[in-house]
């Protein structure tokens, strides 16, 4: 393994752009890890499904795949269900990521939506990364957000209402990126990241 590769966490809050931003990384030959996509594949495991349906029944399964729609509307409004599933999932995504940066030589970003909810354990297992905040105001994430998801306004606000503030962490933020302007600022913007962290163009894998 590589002891000199950089690792980056890339966050923020919803439609910020953190997969925008993720996209023009691979588009430019980094190595990406998507941790929601990561999250995607636990649910096909068996072992994954098992344990789900165990803790929130057998209506989280469509055709005997996992429904994350359903299983979204169980935890929405219920903190409790929203731990237990948390509980379970994020470990296993987590022992996943260490795993993709323990196979690499090259240098590596990770897209963690959540990241706020698994900073402690994070740090204690990758504690040289560098934190990437993709920032938005409100008024210009609730358009992008109606857009996006095709919903009213009222059901935006109700989305970004139910996530925690994820702009309070113990580490240190160590790049802010605002997403305000259009697609073209958004670019030269990550340009002069890339640029400040003086990364060249030679990775050219994704996961």
């Amino acid at each position: 393994m590589n002891q000199n590769k950089k690792i980056f966490i890339i966050t923020g809050t919803i439609s910020s752009g953190k997969s925008t931003f993720s996209n023009i990384l691979r588009q430019k030959g980094f190595k990406v890890i998507d941790a929601d996509k990561i999250v995607h594949e636990l649910y096909d495991e068996d072992s994954m499904k098992k344990q789900l349906t165990l803790n929130f029944g057998n209506t989280i399964l469509v055709d005997g795949n996992i429904n994350r729609k359903i299983l979204g509307n169980i935890v929405f409004n219920n903190e409790e269900k929203k731990q237990l599933l948390e509980t379970i999932v994020h470990p296993r995504v987590l022992d996943r990521i260490i795993e993709y940066i323990s196979n690499s030589n090259d240098n590596i970003f990770i897209e963690i939506p959540l990241y706020y909810k698994v900073e402690k354990e994070l740090i204690k297992k990758i504690n040289n990364y560098k934190l990437i905040l993709i920032t938005i105001e409100k008024e210009i994430q609730i358009e992008r957000l109606i857009k996006r998801n095709n919903i009213t306004r009222k059901e935006a606000m109700v989305l970004i209402d139910n996530i925690e503030d994820t702009s309070k962490f113990s580490k240190k933020v160590d790049y802010t990126i605002e997403n305000n302007g259009n697609l073209e600022d958004f670019k030269l913007k990550i340009e002069k990241f890339l640029i400040a962290e003086r990364l060249d163009e030679s990775n050219k894998e994704n996961i």
